[in-house]
């Protein structure tokens, strides 16, 4: 995710210094999850790949065929099971982030527009929409 500065320019405007700050704690947060889904992936796929290894040596048969598909559910099923935690504090860092938007609106200091373009521009780079899911 890039930074909020880059996805608005608060025109160093004080009252936006608190939702700058939510901004970058989600930010952290997602940065976090992707980095445990990177890892947790990983490592059960290299299990997997040995565990399978073991089990045709043992059999004694020459290969095993394994689909690309059946990797994908492996490291899929590995990062939900090592995720939930990091899942449940970005939707808390997320829920935060656009409270103080709503308030930062209610109170005029944003106007409808622009706090509607920063809560979908932070959806879209929180869910890497944004061309560059790594920059998360």
């Amino acid at each position: 995710m890039r930074p909020f500065k880059e996805l608005y320019d608060n025109k160093n405007h004080a009252d936006l210094r608190e939702l700058e700050k939510s901004y970058d704690r989600f930010r952290d947060t997602v940065r976090t999850l992707f980095k445990k889904v990177d890892q947790a992936a990983d490592e059960a796929e290299t299990r997997y790949l040995m565990e399978t290894v073991r089990e045709i040596e043992q059999e004694g048969r020459p290969f095993r065929y394994i689909s690309a598909k059946e990797l994908e559910d492996v490291r899929t099923k590995a990062s939900l099971e090592a995720t939930q935690g990091e899942i449940k504090a970005c939707i808390a860092a997320e829920r935060d982030f656009l409270k103080v938007l709503r308030e930062l609106m209610e109170a005029g200091v944003l106007p409808f527009e622009e706090a509607d373009f920063i809560a979908n521009a932070a959806h879209r780079e929180a869910h890497g929409q944004n061309g560059d899911i790594e920059a998360a």
